[in-house]
């Protein structure tokens, strides 16, 4: 090992000689003597000693997040389903059972000295959510952290809709400027949530 490293030193020397003496417009041996001035300084190892100190530290009590899920079961007005405008008519839309929204939960038992989540942090905590798809909405529930940052929830959404009376399927809307009502059902749902902060 020491004898590659005088050979890169050599080679260096040789090497950073030829480019300062021709950029300086002086002699290769003046040169060499100005670079080989430096060797020392480049070959002697410096050790530089410190601490460093990570802090898991929790921001805020709440946490923003998306959550994805499945709708159990829907309640609405069966004389008042889900519609649709479709090829100029009023047409039933049922429901998709696929659930998305953002959520806002309440954190507690949060441990900054541990990666992991404690107990308590484990234990359910509240949450409201805004359903955006399969359409707007509000929604509460409880969730269960499952590991940072990933929770399992169960909760009630609250959904609005577009809808029409059954018997006016089919036909073409009375007032194509305000072809629906709207109305709201009430769904039981489970989702797999993400928070983006602790």
């Amino acid at each position: 090992m020491r004898r590659f490293a005088i050979i890169l030193a050599v080679a260096y020397v040789s090497l950073n000689a030829a480019v300062v003496a021709k950029l300086e417009g002086c002699s290769v041996e003046h040169a060499r003597a100005a670079v080989s001035a430096f060797l020392p300084v480049l070959s002697t190892p410096t050790r530089i000693t410190g601490s460093a100190e990570l802090s898991n530290t929790p921001r805020q009590w709440y946490s923003f997040g998306l959550a994805s899920g499945y709708i159990t079961a829907i309640e609405g007005d069966p004389e008042r389903p889900r519609a649709q405008i479709s090829n100029n008519t009023i047409q039933p839309h049922p429901f998709n059972r696929a659930l998305t929204m953002a959520t806002v939960a309440l954190t507690w038992g949060y441990q900054p000295s541990t990666f992991e989540p404690s107990v308590r942090e484990r234990l359910p905590r509240l949450f409201v959510g805004f359903p955006f798809t399969p359409y707007f909405g509000v929604a509460a529930g409880a969730s269960v952290l499952l590991t940072r940052p990933l929770s399992l929830s169960v909760g009630r959404a609250w959904l609005g809709y577009d809808t029409a009376t059954r018997e006016l399927f089919g036909q073409k809307p009375s007032d194509p400027g305000d072809p629906l009502d709207t109305a709201h059902a009430r769904a039981w749902f489970l989702s797999v949530g993400y928070a983006f902060t602790k």
